[in-house]
């Protein structure tokens, strides 16, 4: 079992690298801004010619309260007979009356049809731009 001694972890090392390197044990600094009693492993890690330290942890699960009679997303699949009431008056119900944080139209029959809306700080939808990656 790992022990935390003057802010420090004993990392103990196996007979065989004590036999070639003459060594049984190294220590870490632990960090400041952790419990070490939530530590559940440690993984040492090589990278970029380096050793890097993971300290995993066990997270408390915490309650999240969520509005179960307004939706969070909503996807509406439109047509072009539907497409001016999709994007205006239900665009519009949605913000000010759901308030409903993301929104978003789609022709199926039209690839490039896709818009999306984020609701903003100041309670109204801000376009969502495409990025590299579509």
């Amino acid at each position: 079992a790992l022990r935390l001694k003057d802010n420090k972890v004993k990392i103990p090392l196996g007979r065989k690298v004590k036999a070639a390197f003459g060594i049984d044990s190294f220590f870490l600094l632990f960090p400041t801004n952790l419990d070490f009693k939530k530590i559940r492993e440690i993984r040492i890690l090589p990278r970029n010619r380096c050793f890097y330290v993971q300290w995993v942890y066990k997270l408390e699960p915490q309650q999240i309260e969520l509005d179960k009679n307004k939706p969070d997303v909503i996807v509406e699949l439109m047509s072009p007979s539907t497409a001016s009431v999709d994007t205006n008056e239900k665009k519009r119900l949605y913000e000010r009356t759901f308030r409903t944080q993301d929104y978003f139209v789609y022709n199926p029959f039209d690839r490039e049809s896709l818009q999306g809306w984020h609701l903003g700080s100041n309670g109204r939808y801000e376009e969502l731009t495409p990025d590299d990656r579509g």
